[in-house]
């Protein structure tokens, strides 16, 4: 609680006498990125959220060369794909398959086609992502 209280105390030196340039100085230079409240306090925040790295984006630029396999993926939204891609990376962590065959099974009830022969589940679901940011990347 102490700590609490004295980083509290010192965001009036930090923010308020330095107008934040003493708070953004003392973070730049400083190893573990403190401001002057957490150095006296002897407290470092941590950042729990890890940051967004860029295969985690669902929308990734189509190759101008690239031809869409499902022109109805049009009638999906943004949405629609983050879900889809939101699938894709739990299933590489999970190796969990039964969410690619469902999601499949709901992508092409929704969209009224079928898995050309010779694709996958898991295919299917890539194609649809590329076809989508091919599509809408023209729009």
């Amino acid at each position: 609680m102490g700590q609490y209280f004295i980083r509290w105390v010192f965001r009036i030196v930090d923010f308020v006498l330095t107008s934040w340039v003493g708070a953004l100085i003392c973070v730049a230079v400083t190893e573990n990125k403190q401001r002057i409240g957490d150095i006296v306090a002897g407290t470092t925040l941590i950042k729990t959220v890890p940051r967004t790295q860029f295969e985690h984006i669902a929308f990734h630029p189509a190759a101008e060369e690239y031809i869409p396999v499902f022109d109805t993926v049009a009638e999906m939204n943004d949405r629609d794909i983050e879900l889809i891609h939101e699938v894709l990376n739990t299933y590489y962590k999970t190796r969990n398959a039964d969410l690619v065959y469902q999601m499949a099974a709901k992508v092409t009830n929704h969209l009224r086609i079928s898995i050309p022969e010779g694709m996958n589940e898991l295919q299917f679901l890539k194609t649809v992502i590329m076809d989508y940011n091919q599509i809408t990347a023209k729009i």
